[in-house]
C-alpha cells in the first residue's frame, strides 16, 4: 500500500471504541483548532524559492548543480522533512486553515466548542492529511442502529491529491471510519486544485456541501430499505458469493504464467478455501449483528457484515522496510487506518454498498 503512517504522523481520535485504540484518544470531541493540535498538524508547509539538484558527472568525474525555477519544493516547519516536489503555481493550503475552515463549513464563529471533530490526522509523514467534521446523526429502521454524518476534509501537501470535500457517513455499531468517502461521485464529493485562486473558490464549495447533507438523507433512505428487505440465508449466502467475486475474482480463474495442471488446481484449491473461510467469516458476523444487536436478517446486516469485516479484520501486510515506529501489531493498526482512509479497503466498500443498492432496485 502506498499510504502510511509514519513516524511523524498522528492521529486525533474522539472515543476509544471509534479506532480500536489508534492516535491519541479523548473522551469529549475536539474543536477544531484543538484538533489540530492534538494530531500534531500545528505545521506549516514552508516552499523553497527554487529547486536545485546536485549530479555526478562519471566521464569527467566533477560534480555539478543544476537549477531550476519551475519547480519547488515542500518541507515540513516542525521537523523539515520533505513533503513533495511540485509545479511553481501549486499553493500550499495550510493544517490551520483547513482547520478554520471547518467553522465556517458549520457556519459558526472560529473557536466556537459546538463545531466538532470526530477525528483528524496525517498518514505519509504529513504528505496527506484529514479532518472528520460531525454533522448530523440517523437512526436506521427505529431500532437503536445509529449512522453518523460527517465532512470529510482531505488534502494534500505533495501535489498528488487536491484538497477534497465530501459528505460521509459512519455506522455506530462497527464503528466503521469513513472509508470510502473520497470513493464517491457526483455533488457530495467536490475537489479544489492548488492552484493560485483555491481560497477563492471555497464558498461554493461550502453551498455544495450543504446540498450534500441533503442528499444524505437519500442514503439514509436506502438504509432504511435496506433494513426492511428481509432476506432468508440462502439470498443472503447469495449476495455475499456475488460481492466475493467483484472484490477479488473468481476463484476457478486462478492466475499465473506456464502453470501445471497440478500447480492450476491447487492455485484453484486455495483460492476457493480463501472464500469459504471469509464467507464464514462474514456469516459469523452477521449471526453476532442478529443476535446481539438485534437488527434482524435483511439486506442491512448482510451489507454490514462485509463492511465490518472489511474495516476490522481484513489482513493487512507490513513490509520489512517500511519505516514505521511500534511493534508489528500497532503497524498493522495503523495499516489498517491508512487503507480504510485511502487505500484498497475503501475502494471494496465501494463496491460492497453500490453492488447492495443494484439490489434495492
Amino acid at each position: 500500500m502506498g499510504h502510511e503512517i509514519e513516524k511523524n504522523d498522528n492521529v486525533a481520535i474522539t472515543g476509544k471504541a471509534a479506532w480500536h485504540g489508534l492516535g491519541t484518544v479523548v473522551e469529549k470531541a475536539p474543536t477544531p483548532l484543538e484538533a489540530l493540535k492534538l494530531a500534531k498538524m500545528d505545521w506549516d508547509v514552508l516552499e523553497s524559492e527554487t529547486l536545485s539538484g546536485k549530479f555526478f558527472n562519471p566521464k569527467t568525474e566533477e560534480l555539478y548543480n543544476v537549477n531550476s525555477d519551475q519547480r519547488k519544493m515542500l518541507i515540513r516547519s516542525d521537523d523539515h522533512m520533505p513533503l513533495g516536489i511540485v509545479g511553481k503555481s501549486f499553493v500550499p493550503v495550510q493544517n490551520q486553515t483547513v482547520a478554520e475552515l471547518c467553522y465556517e463549513i458549520a457556519g459558526k464563529g472560529i473557536g466556537d466548542t459546538s463545531v466538532e471533530i470526530e477525528t483528524a490526522g496525517s498518514i505519509n509523514g504529513g504528505k496527506r492529511t484529514w479532518f472528520l467534521l460531525r454533522t448530523n446523526t440517523i437512526d436506521v429502521g427505529n431500532v437503536g442502529d445509529q449512522v453518523k454524518q460527517y465532512i470529510a476534509i482531505c488534502n494534500g501537501h505533495d501535489g498528488s491529491m487536491a484538497l477534497s470535500f465530501a459528505n460521509t457517513d459512519v455506522r455506530v455499531v462497527c464503528a466503521n471510519t469513513f472509508a470510502y468517502a473520497l470513493r464517491k461521485s457526483g455533488s457530495q464529493t467536490a475537489t479544489l486544485r492548488h492552484t493560485a485562486n483555491i481560497l477563492e473558490n471555497i464558498p461554493q464549495v461550502i453551498e455544495q456541501l450543504k446540498h450534500g447533507v441533503e442528499l444524505q438523507k437519500s442514503t439514509a433512505s436506502t438504509y432504511n430499505y435496506m433494513q426492511k428487505n428481509k432476506l432468508n440465508t440462502e439470498q443472503i449466502q447469495r449476495i455475499w458469493t456475488n460481492v466475493y467475486y467483484k472484490m477479488y475474482g473468481d476463484p476457478q480463474k486462478a492466475k499465473g504464467k506456464n502453470l501445471t495442471n497440478e500447480q492450476y488446481r491447487k492455485a484453484v484449491d486455495r483460492r476457493e478455501n480463501k472464500m469459504f473461510t471469509t464467507l464464514a467469516r462474514w456469516s459469523e458476523i452477521w449471526q453476532q449483528e442478529t443476535d446481539e444487536n438485534g437488527l434482524g436478517a435483511n439486506l442491512w446486516t448482510a451489507y454490514n457484515a462485509v463492511t465490518n469485516y472489511l474495516d476490522h479484520e481484513k489482513t493487512v501486510r507490513v513490509r520489512k522496510d517500511t519505516d514505521m515506529h511500534g511493534s508489528v501489531e500497532q503497524k498493522q493498526k495503523d495499516l489498517r487506518v491508512a487503507s480504510n482512509l485511502f487505500g484498497t479497503t475503501a475502494e471494496q466498500k465501494r463496491v460492497v454498498f453500490e453492488h447492495c443498492k443494484l439490489i434495492e432496485q
